[in-house]
Order: structure tokens, then sequence, then C-alpha cells
């Protein structure tokens, strides 16, 4: 699997999480006719979920950026040897 693609799954996941954390939330809250702040009931069912998708996002913006950095040396690699 290339860098970018395995960033942009890196990406996907911190997205996949930091919805399905919400989407939690609000199937309990629906289940159990619950009321009250939203971030604050996703922070207590899942405390460190947002810390994942923080850790997601690092790791696939720097897979990307990884992929474009070899992609553009070996374009200058192959204009110098031409």
């Amino acid at each position: 699997m290339s860098k970018r693609k395995t960033g942009v799954s890196f990406l996907g996941i911190a997205a996949f999480i930091y919805v399905f954390r919400y989407v939690n939330v609000a199937l309990f809250a629906i289940a159990f006719n619950s009321r009250g702040a939203m971030n604050d009931s996703a922070q207590e069912y899942m405390p460190n979920s947002g810390m994942l998708v923080i850790i997601s996002l690092i790791i696939g913006i720097a897979y990307i950026l990884w992929g474009e950095w070899d992609s553009w040396k070996e374009k200058r690699l192959d204009k110098t040897q031409k």
C-alpha cells in the first residue's frame, strides 16, 4: 500500500471514530430518553476517543506528506538525470 493510501486510510479512521462517538451517544440518548450535553456524554462513554482522533489525524497527515515528499524527490531526481 502506498504512503498516500495509508494516510487517507488513517484520515478515514479518524473521521469514523469522531462520527461514531456522537452517533453512539445519540443512540444511547434515544434508547434511554436521557437529556444533557452531548459532548459531556460522549466523553463519559468513550473517554479516549478524542485522543485517538488526534493521533489518527496526525499519522494520516504525516503519511500523506511523506508520500508527497517521496514523489517530489523522484520527479526532481528524474529531471536531473535527463
